[in-house]
This record gives structure tokens, C-alpha cells and sequence, in this order.
């Protein structure tokens, strides 16, 4: 099975939302061992829907369309797919009733509307897809070869129909399953990890190794379709073996591609611990509002002091810092300067229990971001002492 995503919908293509269910599908389908073949996004236009469907034919025998799938004149998805395959929609009581018992229950006016009726018009002989968190069903459409797979465009109704019926369907078709290991590297640039590295990413075989650059930090996926776990963990091995000083964590898919995890370690190493206490400077609060995100850390956290110019160096804030875990960063970080480019530097200190570590640092950068790398800096210090 090859596969195209179609993401519709008008106020994709302007913006106006961000398209974070062909991430999920993809990752989703990759986990499978499905291949992905595109990703387009097109307006509610029947015109071009068409053309982008009958051109995306020429590359994958499977689309999956997402969005359109609504009770107004501008959703058109189903019925320009239905259309394009020949496949005539009629009315199916069964959904129809189950709009209208949805709408009993959680509609303001308790009742369905009467254009609900349009998402109760699905394609004859086909798989309907159950919403059992909305009104549009989904359905899959196959005729001579050519499969259309429709999900309602709402992130949270799209992944429960994914994993509720389109994922136990999809499971027949996939002929291999794709395992990976992720590890998240801080401290190092993605440049001068691929130098250490460039032997392993030389000689890649059935095991493949690719780098992403994040927001001062480095992911390593490390992946195969034919081989096992225990391939994979060897490879995974020989980098720890050339930069574990670098490694801060290793795991599987539910580690985040996007956002950094060092906030979710520190957040489960701190659950030993029975108080903590924050003082920040030059980070305008940044530290104490990415920890206390975690109810362990809210639950600990007794003081936080945010300010713009302490009249104390590191060693003496320290000293009048009393709970088992006290974090200290001061940076020089200017706000008149925010996102231009400039040098940061200043210092971290870390006293768990009477144990003390204190360390410099010097970043170079747009200052937001700069000071992002700060708070990482920080946890990973901590991180690493606790």
C-alpha cells in the first residue's frame, strides 16, 4: 500500500490553523510499515480537489483525505470522492440516528440541525468509519484499484476514528513493521555529532541512522523495516559508546519529535525529592514556567524568586536557598534586545541537599531562543546532579 495524505480545507492553505493531523498520520502509518508518498493541502474547491485526487492516482494506489466532511455547502470532500470513483451516496438511517441522538445530547438547541442530514449521505458499498466523538463519519471507498479514505478534519475526532477503525484495517495491508529507537542529545551541535558519528552513518545497512536538528538539541532516530530490536539496540550501542556525555535520554516512539523532553526527565527524577526553590535572573521566568508544568514540580515547588538584576553572586543566593533541591541561573540576558542576535553569558548553580555545583555559560544567538537554551542548559545541569 502505497499512500498520499490530501489535507481540505481553505483555512489550512491560509493559515489560519496549523495541520497537525498529517504528523499524526504519517508517523502513524510509518509505524506500520506504510509508505507515504505526499502531503497536500488544498482549498474547498471541487476543481482543484479533483485534479489533486486524479494527480496523486499517478503516484499511490491509497488517499486519505481529512477535513470537509461537515454539514455545510463548503464541505465537499465526500461527496468530490464519491464523485470521482463513481460511487453514488445515499442515506443511512443508522447514522442519521446516531446524529440526531448526538445532537439530543450535546447541541445547544439539543437537537440536530437538518443539514446534519448531508453527513448522514454516505457512499454505497463501501466501510464506514464510526465517530464516537462527533457527527461525520468517515467511510473508505475502493473501485477499480483506486482506495479513498475520508476522516473528519477535528484532530481529536480524526485520531479516534484512526485508532478505532481505520488502524485495525489498515493492519491487513501492512507487509512489514518499521522499529525505532530514539535517542535526544543535548550539548552538542547536530554538526559536530555527525562528525563522531560519521562512520556509523557511513556503513548504514539495514539499520539507518538520521539526525534532526531541535531547538538546542540533537535527535537521533535509529530505525529498520527488516530487521529486529535487538539490531536496532546495537547500533544504538556503538553511539553510546562515541557520545553518551551527550545522551540525556533513549526511548521509544512516544518521545516527542518537537518539543524537548528534559522538562518530562526532570519532572521524574524530582518525584525522590520533597522541596524545591527557584531563583532566576535574565530568564524572565521562563525556568519556573516550563517546570511547573508538571503537577510533581508544582507539588514540591516552595519559592520561586524571578528578577531582573540580583544584588547577590551565585555562591551567597545559594546559600540562602534552605529546601533539598534549589536551582540558581543568572544570564545577562537583555529584554530591550529581544530577538536580535547577541552573546549571552552567566551561571548556574545547583545545591541538592549540602551538595553544591556550580557551572558558566556563554550562548550566541536570537535572545528568545537564546534564552530557551538557558532553562535547557539549567536542566540538564540538574538533571545530571540529581
Amino acid at each position: 500500500m502505497n499512500v498520499g495524505i490530501i489535507s481540505v480545507g481553505t483555512e489550512i492553505i491560509i493559515g489560519d490553523i496549523l495541520n497537525t493531523n498529517v504528523h499524526y498520520l504519517s508517523k502513524e502509518l510509518a509505524k506500520l510499515g506504510i509508505n507515504v508518498y505526499s502531503h497536500i493541502s488544498i482549498g474547498d474547491n471541487e476543481d482543484r480537489l479533483t485534479k489533486v485526487i486524479d494527480d496523486s492516482f499517478k503516484m499511490v494506489d491509497t488517499l486519505i483525505l481529512t477535513g470537509g466532511l461537515g454539514p455545510t455547502d463548503d464541505d465537499i470532500t465526500k461527496e468530490v470522492a464519491a464523485k470521482y470513483l463513481g460511487i453514488r451516496l445515499e442515506l443511512c438511517e443508522k447514522e442519521w440516528e446516531r446524529i440526531r441522538e448526538y445532537g439530543r445530547k450535546y447541541s445547544p438547541t439539543n437537537e440536530a440541525t437538518r443539514n446534519n442530514i448531508k453527513q448522514a449521505m454516505l457512499p454505497i458499498d463501501s466501510i464506514i468509519l464510526p465517530n464516537i466523538v462527533g457527527t461525520a463519519p468517515g467511510a473508505i471507498m475502493e473501485r477499480e484499484g483506486k482506495r479513498i479514505i475520508i476522516l473528519p478534519g477535528p484532530p481529536g475526532e480524526m485520531k479516534s476514528m484512526y485508532q478505532n477503525a481505520l488502524k485495525p484495517y489498515l493492519k491487513k495491508y501492512s507487509d512489514k513493521k518499521i522499529i525505532s529507537k530514539y535517542i535526544r542529545i543535548y550539548g552538542i551541535g547536530e554538526s559536530a555529532l555527525e562528525e563522531k558519528l560519521d562512520y556509523i552513518l557511513k556503513n548504514q545497512k539495514d539499520v539507518t541512522v538520521a539526525l534532526y536538528a531541535k531547538s538546542g538539541e540533537v535527535l537521533i532516530r535509529v530505525t529498520t523495516s527488516n530487521k529486529t530490536m535487538d539490531d536496532v539496540m546495537e547500533v544504538v550501542e556503538n553511539i553510546k559508546e562515541i557520545c553518551e556525555e551527550y545522551i540525556y535520554l533513549i526511548g521509544d516512539d512516544d518521545i516527542s519529535e518537537s518539543q524537548s523532553e528534559l522538562p518530562n526527565i526532570f519532572s521524574k527524577k524530582v518525584e525522590k525529592y520533597a522541596s524545591l526553590e527557584i531563583f532566576e535572573s535574565g530568564t524572565f521566568g521562563l525556568l519556573t514556567q516550563t517546570l511547573t508544568k508538571s503537577e510533581n514540580v508544582a507539588r514540591i515547588l516552595k519559592q520561586s524568586k524571578v528578577v531582573l538584576s540580583p544584588k547577590e553572586g551565585i555562591e551567597e543566593i545559594l546559600a540562602n536557598m534552605n529546601e533539598e533541591i534549589n536551582i540558581a541561573v543568572i544570564s545577562d540576558s537583555n529584554i530591550h534586545n529581544n530577538n536580535l542576535t547577541d552573546d549571552v553569558k552567566g551561571v548556574i548553580g545547583i545545591k541538592i541537599k549540602d551538595e553544591i555545583h556550580i557551572s558558566n555559560f556563554h550562548f550566541k544567538g536570537v535572545m528568545d531562543r537564546v534564552i530557551v537554551r538557558v532553562v535547557s542548559e539549567t536542566l540538564n545541569k540538574c538533571i545530571k546532579n540529581m
